[in-house]
């Protein structure tokens, strides 16, 4: 061999050698940079079943999806003890994640996981049992760019929960105060405050019917605009005409004027009916709790803070109205005609919203001992206990699709308040328009059901 030879040998083998380190070490370490982790993992438990399928995950995914596989839903326990990163997740078995292509994700509407589906030390989703959630973002090709992982250290529990879900499909209507009846028929009053400011008093508007099966129809048309409602214990039902000043009945399809003519009817607004049939109203210009009596007479009962809403009583007497005002009042009045602010609801106002804000609060119910109350301005239905305190019942503050679990679910606007006669479910009346500038319109309508637990 010559020496010219030998070198080019040894040339070829240090060359060879090269290759094959090489290769090794991209077998073992991908040379790409890690992919951009996904961000604002939201856990949801939108079930009762008790295992995977009760979780709902939604996350942001990254803008370029040129190099992503799919993205896979890791559940663990937050006691576990296996180490939770990249390749451990990576080399999980497909019964342990639930897998989601980047055409899947949907920014409102998440993902729901398989009820087969385990947590990462492979045992089943069961309750009572603390979970953290991770998103593993896997790429096409690892030479261009790695696996990466976020992780949600919030631990959740899966619990039996009051449960939303859509009562009605959206329909051409202005959300309204909510009244049913002894059949578990709904019945809502067309209102929308662009047809409110506008000033359309010579527009006609339908009082909506709802039946159990969540299919709309026209009860009674061709009425003045409308806000609250009532339903006595015959069945009739009750609705405030805005711009005519006087309450209307509607009696086997039949309607009748209260009240016409009365300088304190201006602009009536909440209705309730107690136990024998009186009529108290709440009017938005004069601040006074009126009684109205079979005559159509009407009684000042108190003199009350400034905008009033809805109302509702107890069954001692007792009345209690939500203002709908930036300070969130709720106000009692006693059957000997005291009033004091029995709570205070939050209410928000955008910061970047220019126009003046007059959707604050919604209407009221009592149910069960306590009141529910519609936070229109922070999408809530609060709780308010009659010893003042307030918690939030359904709805988690933000504003999209409202369906899943009460405590999470995005209301959009909530409104009227009813609560079934067996006491099993509460209907809300709310906007399907999601749309950021219309944000007081309460166009198109829709009713949502929240399923309560006993």
């Amino acid at each position: 061999m010559t020496l010219l030879h030998y070198q080019s040998w040894v040339t070829r083998f240090s060359l060879i050698t090269f290759y094959l380190i090489f290769c090794n070490s991209c077998s073992e370490e991908p040379l790409g940079p890690s992919l951009p982790s996904v961000s604002n993992i939201e856990v949801s438990d939108n079930g009762n079943a008790g295992d995977g399928s009760d979780i709902e995950v939604i996350f942001e995914e990254q803008s370029d999806q040129s190099n992503i596989q799919e993205y896979r839903i890791v559940v663990s326990k937050a006691t576990s003890t296996n180490d939770l990163n990249v390749d451990f997740v990576s080399n999980l078995d497909s019964r342990s994640y639930a897998a989601e292509s980047p055409d899947e994700v949907f920014p409102v509407r998440g993902f729901t996981l398989l009820s087969s589906t385990t947590d990462t030390d492979g045992d089943p989703i069961k309750e009572e049992t603390g979970y953290i959630v991770s998103v593993l973002t896997v790429s096409k090709d690892e030479i261009l760019s790695s696996n990466s992982l976020t992780e949600d250290n919030r631990v959740f529990t899966l619990t039996q929960n009051n449960l939303v879900s859509n009562y009605t499909i959206q329909f051409d209507g202005g959300a309204g105060s909510l009244v049913i009846d002894n059949d578990g028929t709904l019945y809502m009053g067309h209102y929308n405050i662009v047809d409110h400011l506008i000033g359309r008093e010579e527009e006609v508007f339908p009082v909506y019917q709802i039946g159990e099966t969540g299919a709309v129809s026209e009860y009674i048309t061709n009425l003045p605009l409308m806000t609250g409602s009532a339903i006595d214990s015959k069945g009739n039902l009750y609705h405030s005409l805005l711009f005519k000043e006087e309450i209307l009945k509607i009696e086997n399809n039949s309607t009748t004027r209260i009240g016409t003519g009365n300088r304190f009817l201006t602009s009536p607004d909440g209705l309730y009916l107690d136990s024998e049939d009186n009529l108290f109203v709440v009017t938005q210009n004069i601040d006074h709790l009126l009684k109205i009596d079979q005559n159509g007479e009407v009684e000042i009962i108190a003199r009350i803070p400034e905008s009033p809403r809805g109302i509702t009583g107890d069954h001692n007497g007792n009345i209690y109205i939500s203002h709908n005002h930036k300070n969130g009042i709720i106000t009692k009045v006693t059957k000997e005609g005291e009033v004091s602010v029995l709570a205070q609801i939050p209410t928000f106002k955008p910061e970047s919203y220019v126009l003046d804000y007059l959707m604050w609060v919604g209407y009221i119910s009592f149910f069960e001992g306590s009141l529910y109350v519609a936070g229109m301005s922070t999408d809530i239905i609060y709780k308010v206990n009659l010893d003042g305190s307030v918690e939030n019942f359904v709805g988690s503050g933000l504003r999209g699709i409202p369906r899943g679990d009460a405590r999470t679910a995005r209301l959009n606007r909530p409104i009227g308040l009813a609560f079934s006669k067996d006491g099993k479910k509460l209907f809300i009346s709310v906007s399907a328009d999601i749309e950021p500038r219309h944000t007081q319109s309460t166009t198109p309508a829709q009713i949502i059901e929240v399923s309560l637990l006993e």
